[in-house]
């Protein structure tokens, strides 16, 4: 009995979760940011809220500091990372975190590049660059 009723809360429980963002907890998104400064060796703030919809929520921060050198500034009018922070289906309180440079082109082109995913689940992350 005990068994089934488990079974039951949990069932309600993914079921709530899916149909409602539970937004990571500010310590879960900056250890998913320490993963990816570790991966990158891009050392960026820690992303503001900036959109948020029914599965994900958006967290972004200016990259404009990186824009250095000459051949950068050729490169780029404007750079930044957004992180697009998803619950992970079937997982209670796990997240996948895409992470993605938003940047604009000197002739004035928009463009955005994934860089890669961390994923939190089990109290662990996982990179995945």
């Amino acid at each position: 009995m005990k068994a089934e009723l488990k079974k039951l809360i949990e069932s309600e429980v993914r079921k709530a979760l899916n149909e409602a963002v539970v937004e990571p907890s500010e310590q879960v998104l900056k250890g998913a940011v320490d993963v990816f400064r570790q991966q990158t060796g891009i050392n960026p703030a820690t992303p503001s809220l900036t959109k948020k919809g029914n599965n994900f929520a958006i967290y972004s921060t200016s990259l404009e500091k990186e824009i250095r050198t000459n051949i950068m500034k050729a490169m780029f009018n404007s750079l930044s990372l957004e992180v697009v922070a998803s619950p992970l289906p079937n997982i209670i309180g796990g997240y996948s975190f895409l992470f993605r440079f938003k940047f604009v082109r000197p002739f004035g082109k928009q463009e955005t590049l994934e860089s890669g995913t961390v994923l939190f689940k089990n109290n662990k992350f996982t990179a995945q660059f």
